[in-house]
């Protein structure tokens, strides 16, 4: 029995020319065989539907997962450019993977996510080992009602990763693929089955700063009231009346999270969600929903902290395998850590202190999201400011 996994990846700017490319050279990584599935993540420079056909064609009509990213992540590091596509083709007899894919995602979260568990059910499967998910990162208001609909059928200890699609930080539209349809509002993933082991974990880096705030009023994503006065104080008192307007500078410096684990004090058990956005009421746009009565800390970005555990939590996974090389890597890191935001140093230093804690030749498929998925506490996580990392090994 055998597993072969490639990765291959295209600068051209043409989308028949890198969706062609960069199949090619994932096929030559597992000896031209016909694939399983193709993962994909393409950044927007493409004309998505002309690259999914050539995909798709290069790729002997297999099914086809993923979707829009603001940059893709390899094994060189970080690249952010508009045309970039990294993909991932997989072949194996040991595990099996299963595709699906829930339209309508918008100001239904819960349903969608009850629709998406209706069919990981109907598989029948016994032995599930993880879920990839991949969601729109615009229309997904409320990830954590998906989330638990998903978890109620999975069985305990499997994890959810992979994260929420992005795009040049325009907050318009981003995009999921799924065989040959570009689609948007949707959710699309595969479920793993089988003699694989995938360990999926995760850190942020940021510093709890002790102070517990509450949300009072709430809809949706949006928080109107934090202990009882205007959202948008907690940002006012930080930073005086710039803090008024919601921004890329403020939100990259102090964020809201929320505690997985309320009798431990590692900050490692501390969900971040990023603000998006200030109304002119005084309310603040969330990147996922909080209903009244969350607590909620304000955390602060560490730069030297980030960069200590994305090495501790990649090192402590490798040791768990006791330094064996893993099949792939699947990496979601937040736009919020990329070079568009944080500088080219900054991102490339993050970036590889993940992936040099493995082995220097480990396969490695990664994207920028608007969102990561990991289990924080036992359950499926949704993050912002995060790098989450999933590693495959055969069983």
């Amino acid at each position: 029995m055998s597993t072969y996994i490639g990765i291959g990846r295209s600068h051209s700017d043409e989308p028949a020319i890198a969706g062609e490319e960069s199949v090619r050279a994932a096929l030559h990584g597992i000896g031209d065989q016909t694939p399983d599935i193709i993962f994909v993540y393409a950044t927007f420079g493409y004309d998505f539907p002309a690259l999914l056909r050539s995909i798709r064609a290069a790729g002997h009509g297999v099914p086809v997962v993923g979707g829009s990213t603001l940059g893709i992540i390899t094994h060189d590091g970080p690249e952010d450019e508009f045309h970039r596509v990294s993909v991932c083709v997989m072949k194996s007899d040991e595990f099996k993977m299963h595709p699906f894919v829930v339209q309508g995602l918008l100001g239904r979260s819960s349903a969608a996510g009850k629709e998406f568990a209706d069919k990981l059910r109907a598989t029948g499967v016994d032995d599930a080992r993880g879920l990839f998910l991949f969601l729109d990162g615009l229309k997904a208001a409320d990830p954590d009602a998906f989330l638990r609909e998903v978890d109620e059928v999975l069985p305990k200890g499997v994890p959810v990763f992979g994260g929420t699609a992005s795009e040049p930080l325009l907050w318009k539209n981003t995009y999921q693929f799924f065989g040959d349809d570009v689609l948007e509002d949707a959710a699309v993933g595969v479920l793993f089955s089988g003699k694989v082991d995938i360990i999926v974990t995760s850190s942020h880096g940021s510093r709890d700063l002790g102070v517990i705030h509450e949300v009072t009023k709430a809809e949706g994503p949006r928080i109107y009231e934090i202990d009882g006065r205007p959202a948008i104080g907690l940002f006012t008192d930080l930073y005086g009346e710039e803090g008024r307007e919601i921004s890329a500078a403020t939100a990259a410096g102090v964020c809201l999270g929320v505690r997985t684990d309320d009798t431990s004090s590692n900050d490692q058990h501390i969900e971040l969600r990023v603000p998006l956005a200030s109304e002119d009421d005084g309310s603040i746009i969330m990147a996922a929903a909080w209903p009244a009565g969350t607590k909620i800390y304000l955390c602060q970005r560490d730069p030297a902290r980030i960069l200590e555990q994305a090495k501790q939590a990649a090192s402590s996974l490798v040791e768990q395998r006791g330094g064996a090389r893993p099949l792939v890597v699947f990496h979601a890191d937040c736009v919020g850590r990329s070079i568009d935001q944080i500088g080219r140093d900054a991102a490339v230093a993050e970036v590889r202190a993940t992936i040099d804690a493995f082995p220097a030749d480990t396969p490695w498929f990664g994207a920028y999201v608007y969102g990561e998925l990991a289990p924080v506490g036992g359950k499926s996580g949704f993050h912002n400011w995060t790098g989450a990392i999933a590693s495959f090994y055969s069983q």
